[in-house]
């Protein structure tokens, strides 16, 4: 979310982005919904105050 060229290499489908929720409790995995990724990027493109320049330090 806050580096612009990763954003642009997932916008540009050269790679994906997966989210899942990790219980150190038990070890178990929840894959968060594809929607859900999906609808979290377009939030961070849509703010105004994302990150526009690439990182470099």
């Amino acid at each position: 979310m806050r580096s612009p060229a990763s954003r642009e290499i997932v916008k540009s489908g050269k790679a994906k982005v997966v989210g899942a929720m990790y219980d150190v409790a038990t070890g178990a995995v929840s894959w968060l919904p594809e929607a859900k990724v999906t609808e979290i990027l377009n939030k961070v493109e849509q703010n105004p105050a994302r990150a526009m320049n690439a990182m470099t330090e």
